[in-house]
């Protein structure tokens, strides 16, 4: 269970963190 779980876990902060670096980009580039 736990094999299963962590790398979901990481997958979603992973996809999150990726997110938030799209969006600090695009604000940077605005400026």
């Amino acid at each position: 269970m736990a094999d299963f779980t962590l790398p979901a876990m990481v997958t979603e902060a992973f996809d999150t963190l990726c997110m938030t670096i799209l969006i600090m980009g695009f604000l940077l580039m605005q400026r």
